[in-house]
């Protein structure tokens, strides 16, 4: 599939939509420097602009560990979603036992209080939290797991965190999660409160893989490889809920980073920029302008990633289809 960008990072893909008509899926990524603490200057655009990736990628081992991006197969998002990948940072110089960590971008925020490593010693009794001075803010730390004396005890919304014991007997010398909701702050065993995570969750985990439909034995018969009549597209959104933004973002919003720099808090503004793609099928073409999708911010890398797309109704055309070229200018 021919797609091209003009000093922007583009992936074409073929895709159906939940009617099973063909779809163009058209992707592409604009890749800016972060600035750093106290730098009031706006994000700069990268050197380089690679392309999105057409497979998913995991912080390490892929489907037993935290998602970093998904495989592009969405042929709808209905808002903008927000992924950051950053570590917990105490301040340069230290090391901190508790630390509060927060994200805002425009309408949507995320916190979370981030502990040194702590175990179980009693029922509602922990050790004191080890000193740190950066952890991770990954699910693995987050609330979750699965028992080892008892399958049924598993947390479908993070099967790969840390902390879900079927009981004290389990429970005792094991770790605690690392990062915890402030507002659900575990003090009990049996205390079963909502991960906490800024990265994007699986697509099996819940609650995405109820709203993912039902593959049957009446699917396999009279709808495969189509998506299930009760297939939800809420189910592409993979943010965490509260950096799913509620309504399309556009640039110029606000981005604030609490804890995710030894140096200090980080702040800026989306940069704004029209995305647009010009298709050619035999005998027609057309122009289409590209949603922002998903905001990627990595303060580890030190990028932000803004990520657009289309989705071009190409029903019995993709044969027809002879290229497609993506321009975009900053507004």
């Amino acid at each position: 599939m021919k797609v091209e960008g003009l000093g922007i990072g583009t992936l074409g893909m073929a895709g159906i939509d939940r009617a099973g008509a063909d779809v163009l899926l058209i992707w592409a990524t604009l890749h800016f420097e972060l600035p750093g603490p106290r730098d009031r200057s706006p994000p700069k655009p990268a050197a380089d602009q690679p392309p999105p990736s057409a497979a998913p990628l995991w912080v390490g081992e892929p489907g037993v560990s935290s998602l970093l991006w998904e495989a592009p197969i969405a042929y709808a998002r209905a808002t903008t979603e927000i992924h950051v990948r950053a570590d917990a940072c105490a301040p340069a110089g230290t090391r901190v036992t508790e630390l509060t960590v927060g994200a805002r971008v425009g309408p949507c925020q995320q916190h979370a209080v981030v502990f040194g490593e702590r175990r179980w010693v009693g029922r509602s009794e922990v050790t004191v939290p080890k000193p740190f001075e950066r952890i991770p803010l990954i699910w693995e730390h987050a609330f979750g797991g699965s028992s080892t004396l008892d399958e049924r005890t598993i947390e479908t919304r993070n099967p790969i965190g840390t902390g879900m014991y079927a009981g004290m007997r389990e429970a005792v010398g094991q770790r605690l999660p690392n990062i915890e909701d402030p507002r659900q702050r575990i003090g009990d065993v049996g205390d079963r409160p909502e991960p906490v995570g800024f990265l994007p969750r699986g697509t099996s985990w819940e609650p995405r893989a109820r709203l993912a439909g039902t593959y049957d034995q009446t699917w396999v018969e009279s709808r495969c490889p189509l998506w299930p009549e009760d297939f939800d597209e809420r189910h592409f959104l993979g943010a965490p809920p509260a950096l799913i933004a509620p309504h399309r973002l556009e640039g110029g919003e606000p981005v604030v980073l609490v804890g995710m720099d030894p140096r200090g808090d980080i702040g800026f503004a989306l940069p704004r920029a029209r995305v647009w793609a010009r298709t050619r099928f035999r005998g027609r073409s057309q122009r289409d302008d590209l949603a922002l999708d998903i905001v990627q911010i990595d303060a580890i890398e030190r990028r932000l990633r803004l990520v657009y797309r289309a989705g071009i109704p190409a029903h019995r055309e993709l044969e027809d289809h002879l290229g497609t070229t993506v321009e975009w200018s900053a507004t």
